[in-house]
């Protein structure tokens, strides 16, 4: 009777498939406005009645909007005429106002229409306001230098967007930029670009109210912005040699990278803010508007209508160089090798990537002169991205060891000052001023008021009480010049970790202290620190290992310890930025945390101290959609101090019993597996943990030795871990990142989970 059931629903299944009639293609539009240029014309005199008077250009907003466009025309299907572009001087208020009246007057109803923007993002003073501050908050145009052009506050905003959701257009905006500034702080100043300008001096006098178009009820619109209103936007770059991005965008490059153009906007958005926390960075993005578009794709484009295949047009043929639209934007590599849609025969092979939408190849496979007609070409291995795993910055200075412990001396005094409130744990303090040695001076940060840079007369116990006011105080002894020199030394050779000049391009920094015992000591910690941060992915600071003499011994164990440290934590920045194969084949399934006492699927909240969980998993609604290649599957989790644990198979078993799907009784694949024998105790500390899952069409070889390793904040000295060939984070000496070309023939999955209290 079981088997009779079963083909019926088969049949009934493929009649079904027979009858049903294709997705209508929506028509898409898109306005991409990148502003890096705020500064008036060299020459140009400007009235000092305007509503600015400092306009501080950014670097990447521009190369966000083209890498924006890239991703909408390989991901999404959008055509180039249907995209309007506006970039520094030309996009001015009039010019963006009018952009938004075009889009919206040329997306017909049901459309899907796209609103980028990134730029400084301010506020405008609004005496007659609702809101308690007096503030509308704004995006800024290029030409807010010039008297009489005011921003383009967000109850404009709010109104345009309204005439898209009556009209019934699929709105989708997306804002790299932030609204107000803070400070974000660490043990040192960070001068990296925020995307914040200081407000305009008008007064709107605006008393309307307007309905925000994401409270709207069946609205279709989606809005998703980079960071709380509290909050700068960051910008970043991976690698000194690719251009500037804003954080968030580049972490949305990334992970569209990572994942099909059919993945769930809420997935997608966990996970830009888990490659947001890798990045360094403390900002926490927004999302907002219709709960009905969280479960569709990025645009709201149904998924049917989306390839999860991305061809490259060629651009030219000059001589033996082959020119590709293809670059950063879309994960391409040197070493890439592509083949022909049209002619399989011709295959080229990836030389240079010269920018975020193009690069250059050579034949390796076919005639060159039938390039144009073969392609467009489809990427048909995995090549990793040559960018440093982790950056650090060791600050500079000419420092004698008796000069950093006659520092430590008068350290080990203000540890027992009840005029400070002394700390050397960044896991139980935020620092409220730091104390910092550059160039033979004294350097104070007070977070709170602000003061940064402030130069203190003398290292003592009264000048630091008179500057820090009982407030929590960290003091960063300097590190001597012998440890800094042995330490660039030892680093240059492996290019998974780079040394930076540039505090703001740092994950972590060198930091001195004084241990327990007020020995001195050394570690790393994150360049930005905030403790309010849950979703932090990365460990905030590793131990310190103590300096014990001026000795070359003492300075060697220490340099090792360092070492050490900084590979375990490129280990972890790269799983969690780790971009798989594009081509890495169907395989529908999803990791999924759920609470085993309610069975609800565990969210962005997280779980608290003492519930009871399930590790699974699931299938996609699309998992019955073509056949699934059965693949070994290996799961581990890394916690926020760096601990790494396998927890699927079992060491003892090894790659014998992992192979997924499994069937059922029926012949289909399973929709589901656990991973826990019995559900597990959420447990200390708290942060977010990181679960990864990959499944791999050949076995790993010991996975028990590649996906275990202890935390950053133990031992001083640990067994080196060495990673297999296919995923070689780095652990050998003068590693270059990961291994060369791979085949795409595996997957990687990610599950963020926030603990707390």
């Amino acid at each position: 009777m079981k088997k009779t059931f079963t083909l019926l629903t088969a049949l009934l299944a493929n009649f079904t498939l027979l009858i049903a009639q294709p997705a209508q293609e929506p028509v898409k539009k898109a306005l991409l406005i990148g502003i890096d240029t705020y500064n008036p014309p060299k020459g140009v005199k400007v009235s000092n009645a305007s509503g600015r008077l400092e306009w501080p250009d950014l670097s990447g907003c521009k190369n966000d909007a083209l890498a924006m466009k890239d991703i909408i025309t390989t991901k999404f299907g959008f055509n180039a005429k249907d995209i309007s572009e506006l970039y520094d001087a030309k996009a001015t208020r009039a010019a963006i106002l009018k952009g938004m009246e075009d889009l919206l007057a040329n997306t017909p109803e049901n459309g899907v229409a796209l609103i980028y923007y990134a730029g400084h993002g301010s506020y405008i003073t609004n005496s007659l306001s609702a809101e308690g501050d007096g503030y509308d908050e704004s995006m800024v145009p290029a030409d807010t230098w010039k008297e009489g052009v005011p921003d383009i506050r967000d109850k404009e905003i709010a109104r345009m967007f309204n005439r898209f959701v009556d009209k019934n257009i699929k709105l989708t905006a997306i804002f790299d930029c932030c609204h107000s500034g803070s400070i974000a702080r660490g043990i040192l100043p960070d001068p990296g670009k925020s995307r914040f300008i200081a407000g305009n001096n008008y007064d709107v006098k605006d008393s309307s109210r307007v309905t925000p178009p994401e409270t709207r009820p069946n609205s279709k619109y989606l809005i998703i912005s980079a960071a709380q209103d509290n909050e700068p936007a960051k910008e970043h770059r991976l690698d000194n040699k690719q251009p500037a991005h804003g954080a968030f965008t580049l972490a949305l490059m990334e992970v569209l990278k990572q994942q099909s153009a059919k993945t769930s906007v809420q997935n997608i958005f966990n996970s830009v803010r888990a490659m947001i926390k890798a990045f360094g960075k403390t900002q926490e993005p927004v999302l907002a508007g219709d709960p009905s578009r969280f479960n569709e794709t990025l645009l709201g484009i149904e998924k049917g209508l989306l390839s999860d295949k991305i061809y490259f047009p060629v651009l030219d043929v000059q001589g033996t160089k082959v020119f590709l639209q293809a670059g950063y934007a879309a994960g391409i590599n040197p070493g890439n090798e592509l083949t022909g849609k049209n002619d399989t025969t011709v295959k080229i092979k990836i030389t240079k990537v010269s920018g975020l939408a193009q690069s250059e190849a050579i034949v390796i496979s076919g005639d060159i002169a039938n390039v144009k007609k073969a392609g467009p070409f489809e990427v048909t291995n995995w090549v990793s991205s040559q960018v440093p795993l982790l950056k650090i910055y060791v600050p500079e200075g000419n420092y004698t060891y008796e000069d950093v412990v006659k520092q430590a001396s008068v350290n080990s005094e203000l540890r027992k000052s009840s005029g400070v409130k002394w700390f050397n744990d960044f896991k139980a303090h935020e620092p409220d001023v730091t104390i910092n040695f550059a160039g033979g001076k004294v350097i104070g940060n007070d977070f709170i008021t602000p003061s940064l840079n402030t130069s203190l007369k003398e290292f003592s116990i009264n000048e630091v009480q008179k500057f820090a006011g009982n407030k929590n105080l960290f003091v960063n002894l300097s590190a001597p010049k012998k440890l800094t020199d042995a330490i660039k030394l030892k680093f240059t050779e492996y290019k998974t970790i780079q040394l930076v000049s540039n505090p703001a391009e740092a994950q972590y920094i060198l930091y001195g202290t004084i241990n327990d015992d007020n020995t001195i000591a050394y570690g790393l910690v994150k360049a930005n620190i905030s403790l309010k941060d849950s979703l932090e992915s990365m460990p905030i600071n590793t131990r310190a290992f103590p300096l014990a003499g001026n000795t070359d011994a003492a300075y060697k164990a220490i340099i090792d310890s360092l070492f050490d440290i900084s590979l375990k934590l490129s280990k972890i920045r790269g799983w969690l930025t780790l971009t798989p194969p594009q081509e890495a084949g169907f395989f529908p399934y999803r990791l999924v945390m759920r609470n085993a006492t309610s069975k609800t699927e565990v969210d962005s909240n997280g779980v608290k101290i003492g519930d009871k969980l399930d590790l699974s998993i699931e299938a996609t609604e699309d998992y019955l959609d073509r056949p699934i290649e059965k693949k070994y599957i290996y799961v581990f989790t890394i916690d926020i101090n760096g601990k790494m644990q396998l927890i699927y198979p079992n060491v003892a078993e090894g790659s014998v019993q992992n192979k997924f799907p499994l069937n059922t009784e029926e012949g289909l694949p399973r929709k589901k597996m656990n991973f826990f024998n019995r559900p597990a105790t959420a447990s200390l500390p708290v942060g977010t943990d990181n679960y990864f899952l990959i499944a791999s069409k050949e076995p790993i070889q010991e996975p028990g030795r590649l996906f275990n390793q202890d935390g950053v904040r133990g031992v001083a000295r640990g067994n080196k871990s060495s990673l297999s060939a296919l995923l070689d984070m780095g652990n050998e000496s003068k590693a270059r990142g990961l291994s060369t070309a791979t085949p795409t023939n595996w997957n990687l999955l990610r599950l963020a989970v926030k603990t707390t209290h």
